[in-house]
């Protein structure tokens, strides 16, 4: 992630998104994933661009395409290093909500680059 402006572009759509209560719960992700054989970026992407989430496919069209597939590798070798959080406590339990999580782990793409 050469370029910070990309970074924050795509932390600002992804919170948007997320306080929009765009919130498909990860196991969501995980069945499409499986559903579909497709590898986590892949599913990731396809859920981010491919549903109703105005302000991602605008910071898409907005991100040159070399800084947003390293905020994609970024996504992924943190889901591999941490897997996903709780972002949210339910009656019945935790639930994990992708867009939030996405939103967490882009403020975290942000820290890092800010070094």
């Amino acid at each position: 992630m050469m370029y910070r402006s990309s970074v924050t572009t795509f932390a600002k759509a992804v919170s948007t998104e997320a306080a929009a209560g765009h919130n498909a719960e990860i196991r969501w992700l995980t069945s499409q994933m499986n559903e579909k054989g497709l590898g986590f970026r892949a599913a990731l992407e396809e859920a981010l661009l491919g549903n109703d989430l105005a302000y991602m496919k605008a910071a898409k069209a907005a991100i040159p395409d070399t800084d947003w597939e390293e905020i994609m590798g970024y996504l992924e070798r943190y889901h591999e290093a941490y897997g996903f959080q709780a972002v949210a406590n339910a009656k019945g339990g935790v639930i994990f909500y992708l867009v939030p999580w996405v939103a967490s782990v882009a403020v975290c793409a942000l820290d890092d680059i800010g070094r």
